[in-house]
Formats: C-alpha cells, sequence, structure tokens
C-alpha cells in the first residue's frame, strides 16, 4: 500500500512539473499506473509466496532477493516494450493522447521501481519489527553471524492429585 502511496504522489508531481492539465486522459493514466504498479508487485510478492514454500531454510532476506531476482528479467522485458510503445506514443499521438502517454511512461518507471525498492523493504522492516510465528516456514531474519534464539525447555508436568503414596516413586 505505502508502495502504491508512493506511485500516486510521485505520478501527481510530475503532472505537477510538467504543468499537465487534469483531464479525463491524465486521470486514466493515474488509474492505469496504479493497476500497473499493484500488478508488478503482486507478480514479485507471488514468487516470495511460492519460495517461501520452496526454500524452507533460507531466511525472508534470502528469498526476497531471489524472487526479486526470478522475476527480473520478466519486468525489464515487459516494462521495456511498455514503455518502448508510450515512448511512441509520445514523440507521434496528438495532442490528446499526450498527456497520457507521458504519465504512463512516467508511471512505468516508478510503478517499477517501488515494486522493486520500496514494497520489498517494507516487507522486510515490517517481518523485523512484528515478527510473528513461524507459519510460513521459512525461517526469521537474522543477519549474518547472528546466533539463533535458544529454543524454549519444554514444560515440566504438574504433579498429579492425591496422596503422595500413591504417587509411583522415582528408582535409584
Amino acid at each position: 500500500m505505502l508502495a502504491t502511496l508512493h506511485d500516486i504522489l510521485t505520478t501527481i508531481a510530475f503532472i505537477r512539473y510538467l504543468n499537465l492539465e487534469v483531464s479525463l486522459v491524465v486521470v486514466g493514466a493515474v488509474l492505469t499506473m496504479i493497476g500497473y504498479s499493484l500488478n508488478d508487485t503482486i507478480i514479485i510478492f507471488d514468487r516470495v509466496r511460492e519460495n517461501l514454500r520452496k526454500f524452507r531454510r533460507q531466511n525472508l532476506y534470502e528469498i526476497l532477493n531471489l524472487s526479486i531476482n526470478e522475476t527480473l528479467p520478466r519486468s525489464v522485458l515487459t516494462h521495456g516494450t511498455t514503455m518502448a510503445t508510450t515512448l511512441a506514443l509520445v514523440l507521434l499521438a496528438g495532442e490528446v493522447l499526450r498527456p497520457f502517454a507521458l504519465v504512463m511512461t512516467f508511471a512505468i518507471f516508478t510503478g517499477t521501481f517501488s515494486s522493486i525498492y520500496i514494497a520489498a523493504p517494507i516487507l522486510m522492516y515490517i517481518e523485523k519489527r512484528w515478527p510473528g510465528e513461524d507459519a510460513r516456514g521459512a525461517r526469521a531474519f537474522r543477519p549474518a553471524g547472528a546466533v539463533a534464539p535458544e529454543p524454549r525447555a519444554a514444560p515440566v508436568p504438574p504433579v498429579p492429585p492425591g496422596p503422595p503414596a500413591s504417587r509411583p516413586q522415582p528408582t535409584r
């Protein structure tokens, strides 16, 4: 959510910087950017989810790094071809589509940036700040060289009720 908020704010700042008229075409570009950014973040986090199941012994930092590196070639190709199309629209389109193409060109770049460099570190921060049960199967994040916490001792079983003579005595 913070990564999407970043995309919205930077795109609005871009629109203001270029002094573009806020028309329906520009609003459509902003809404398209939100969908584009969310889709990219979902693709990365879906790969994280798959890798959490696959690599149970690695910590979250390693799994995030692996997941981003696995999705990066696909993202570069997808965003590169989309950006080439929007740049062609910037150069060749008329006055009606040019603001849409300008906003989308910027939004493709900032959406990719935020999915990799903002959403993933926020997930790491959440995991460090509020560590949950290790239900996902991966080890909790520990910096290199850190020692794992000692496992807790098993609880002592309660003493059964009744007179002391009825309890079995330990043999020596």
